[in-house]
């Protein structure tokens, strides 16, 4: 008996052969489920998105107006609040470009990093939302093939023949509820690390514009001074 006998004789696998090809299509739906949530866990991990506060070093030298130095220090981070910091202290040095222009290449990107952080989970929520529907259809389908199994019978009508049908029907149902359950989970939590880091791009985006226009009174005030210059 080889490895792949073995496999075929678990009781998981007896049971989704026993549900038939809706089983195998839900067991199909469950594995892209896990193959998205390892992704998006590596896509977070290198995005630093596991940082409860992104902003902790940087809050201090922006509320200050030390631009120089929050740009210094957003260079080593990977989460997008920082490299949003980033973006706004060189695009800031450009000549000639307004605030307003500023404010709305800020704001498109974080709707681009927020847009990218989002891929992927309308694919476990889709899957969250059909899985019990496809399980109720196997149900469905199922059912009436035990009652076609009475009909044929006639007279001789075994009660095994019901509740054999309804048994098996009924286990479609179960296999799109254990697939449905994880998936909405495993959608909720990713979302919610995807709304909080929106709040963080938010709270950057805030913090950074308020630190350049201090920066721009103090040149304004003292037009004579020299300042540091973030590097590129």
């Amino acid at each position: 008996m080889n490895s792949w006998d073995i496999i075929a004789m678990s009781p998981a696998i007896a049971l989704i052969n026993t549900a038939g090809p809706v089983g195998w299509i839900l067991v199909a739906m469950s594995l892209l489920v896990m193959i998205v949530f390892f992704y998006k866990i590596l896509v977070f991990w290198r995005s630093g998105l596991w940082q409860r506060n992104p902003l902790r070093a940087l809050k201090p030298m922006l509320e200050k107006g030390q631009v120089a130095e929050a740009f210094s220090h957003a260079k080593g981070g990977r989460h997008p609040a920082r490299q949003l910091v980033r973006q706004a202290i060189e695009r800031h040095s450009v000549p000639g470009l307004t605030s307003s222009t500023l404010l709305s290449e800020l704001e498109q990107a974080s709707l681009d990093a927020l847009d990218r952080l989002r891929s992927g989970l309308k694919i476990i929520a889709a899957i969250a939302a059909l899985s019990p529907l496809l399980g109720l259809l196997g149900t469905v389908l199922g059912m009436i093939e035990a009652f076609r199994q009475m009909e044929a019978a006639g007279s001789q009508v075994d009660p095994a023949i019901l509740s054999g049908g309804i048994w098996l029907a009924l286990l479609t149902t179960a296999i799109g509820l254990i697939v449905a359950i994880p998936a909405t989970a495993i959608h909720l939590w990713l979302s919610a690390v995807v709304a909080r880091t929106g709040r963080q791009l938010e709270a950057a985006g805030t913090k950074v514009l308020s630190a350049l226009e201090i920066q721009s009174r103090i040149r304004a005030d003292n037009p004579s001074a020299s300042y540091p210059a973030a590097a590129k």
